[in-house]
């Protein structure tokens, strides 16, 4: 017998494995990285152009993997780091 998971929400899918901060997190980290690593390879063939292009696809991931919480947290990270890439020191 097949087993599908036909829900997104990861926390409520592994509720008895772990916490659901947990799971959050691991949502919102799993963003954070999906973001970078498309950024990396962006940068690779356009360098510094749209710098912000691939922080709302890595918050809706989370958002709709972790829900809101992990969305927020994926959003301010990737924000931050952007931020700290862009703007001169």
């Amino acid at each position: 017998m097949v087993h599908r998971i036909t829900k997104l929400d990861i926390p409520s899918q592994f509720a008895g494995i772990a916490p659901g901060w947990l799971l959050k997190a691991c949502c919102c980290f799993l963003g954070v990285v999906f973001a970078v690593i498309l950024r990396s390879v962006a940068n690779q063939f356009a360098p510094g152009v749209a710098p912000y292009a691939f922080v709302y696809p890595a918050t809706l991931l989370a958002t709709l993997l972790g829900g809101w919480e992990a969305g927020i947290g994926t959003l301010v990270i990737l924000v931050f780091l952007t931020w700290q890439f862009v703007v001169p020191q």
